[in-house]
């Protein structure tokens, strides 16, 4: 694993979130061994979620509701809501 760039650890990354494959089509995919595969997955996964780049590059949506939604009764049911990154609404409260 020490010949893989971060280029194609990224790849391997966003190939098995995005497309939901498995470890094998990506060892198949990449021409990569499966230690290196999760070796590089889990490398990925580690930095994106360290508190440096969370906290720099993950914006949580403001706690204000909307006007719009606050004033108009036709709303109701989302009063307590937050919008989410794929723009539905979930209940926080």
């Amino acid at each position: 694993s020490r010949y893989v760039t971060a280029e194609e650890r990224v790849a391997i990354f966003l190939r098995l979130v995005i497309y939901g494959t498995g470890q094998r089509e990506a060892q198949e995919r990449f021409q990569r061994s499966a230690d290196t595969i999760s070796k590089s997955f889990h490398r990925v996964l580690n930095v994106i979620s360290s508190p440096p780049f969370y906290t720099h590059f993950v914006k949580l949506p403001e706690d204000e509701v909307p006007y719009v939604i606050k004033s108009n009764p036709k709303y109701a049911a989302f009063h307590n809501a937050r919008a989410c990154v794929d723009g539905s609404l979930e209940d926080a409260f």
